[in-house]
């Protein structure tokens, strides 16, 4: 997937965020991986903030804190 030697078994999920909302602050077991197809906002990874906007793809380690902004 990357170029840590992730894994390639992992979780992909569609979201629509409505301007100003986000997903659920969350933590789980799985490897998470997030596909910006339109729009722009952010994503929280553990205490960091990052931009993210068409085209981005974003990689959840297992356990991490994660949450989308838009």
């Amino acid at each position: 997937i990357g170029g840590s030697g992730e894994p390639a078994q992992f979780h992909l999920r569609y979201f629509e965020i409505a301007p100003g909302g986000h997903t659920s602050l969350e933590r789980h077991g799985h490897i998470h991986a997030v596909v910006a197809l339109r729009g722009c906002g952010s994503v929280r990874l553990g205490e960091e903030v990052f931009p993210l906007s068409f085209g981005d793809v974003v990689y959840v380690a297992p356990g991490e804190v994660h949450q989308l902004r838009n």
